[in-house]
Parts: C-alpha cells; structure tokens; sequence
C-alpha cells in the first residue's frame, strides 16, 4: 500500500530505507505510517 500511494520505487535507496523502516515499526513496534487520507474498510 505504502509503495502505490507514496509513488515509491524499490529501486530507489532512500525509498527502501523509508520501506524497511516502516516495515519494522509495523511488524515490531506499532506506529507505521497510513497513507494521506487511508480509510479502513467498514466491517
């Protein structure tokens, strides 16, 4: 999601350092960035 709504590129390394950051917080600590304006989807 990060990858198609910020127009990152793997390619780029600042993209896959911003990637692997945020990777972590998500699967380790909590806090990962959402994209601008994400609205989950209603249960």
């Amino acid at each position: 999601m990060l990858i198609n709504e910020n127009r990152l590129s793997p390619r780029d390394p600042k993209h896959r350092a911003f990637l692997q950051d945020e990777m972590e917080k998500f699967l380790f600590g909590g806090g990962a960035q959402k994209p601008a304006g994400y609205v989950p989807p209603q249960a």
